[in-house]
């Protein structure tokens, strides 16, 4: 139902997701960069989801940002690309996210992305 893609750029992980996005694929592919992460001893991850054929809804999508510090463990910074279209949930995830203690940002480009994992100060 989904495919994760992986490689390893300076001091965080890259991760391109493609297939179907819903609540049980959302947490399996937080559990499996979580556990990239841990083994390749990575602090930070960015995820493009833009590939994706699909998005929680919005009730899914708070209850995963509640859940997302849980979710990824010792993974302390985590950039995420997602399309323009999506901006409202988002922006919902990361305010919810960061409610909670969680180093989350969104953007549209993945230089941007870069960037700001580049600017993250490890643990």
């Amino acid at each position: 139902m989904y495919q994760l893609e992986f490689t390893q750029l300076s001091n965080s992980l890259h991760v391109v997701a493609h297939g179907i996005l819903d609540s049980r694929t959302d947490l399996e592919i937080d559990l499996e960069i979580r556990r990239e992460c841990e083994t390749r001893q990575l602090h930070s991850a960015l995820i493009d989801i833009r590939p994706m054929t699909s998005r929680l809804s919005g009730v899914q999508n708070h209850n995963a940002a509640k859940t997302f510090k849980e979710r990824m463990g010792p993974v302390s910074s985590v950039a995420i690309v997602e399309l323009e279209q999506y901006r409202d949930g988002s922006e919902m995830f990361q305010l919810t996210a960061s409610n909670r203690d969680v180093n989350v940002r969104f953007f549209n480009e993945k230089s941007t992305a870069v960037q700001w994992l580049s600017e993250q100060a490890p643990i």
